[in-house]
Formats: C-alpha cells, sequence, structure tokens
C-alpha cells in the first residue's frame, strides 16, 4: 500500500492499529471480568 510520499506514514497507520487492537483486547477481558462476576458461564461469551 502506498499511504503517502513522506517517509513514517505507515508507521502511523501501523501505531493506531496496535491502539486499536489494545482496545479490543482491552474490551474483551473486561467482557470476560464481568461475565464471571455475574457466575455466567464463559464458554457461550466466547464464541
Amino acid at each position: 500500500y502506498r499511504l503517502g510520499d513522506k517517509a513514517g506514514a505507515g508507521s502511523k497507520v501501523k501505531i493506531i492499529n496496535q491502539l486499536l487492537a489494545g482496545v479490543h483486547i482491552a474490551v474483551a477481558a473486561e467482557a470476560m471480568a464481568l461475565a464471571c462476576a455475574k457466575a455466567w458461564k464463559p464458554a457461550p461469551c466466547m464464541k
């Protein structure tokens, strides 16, 4: 992919992608913690 003529544009996009991935991991962990706190079975939540 071409992200522009200046060096570093790809690095900026990669940082944004990594931040989004980190947020999704944190949200999934919070959801699993809530499921466990409510004594729900975790298997259906993981699907």
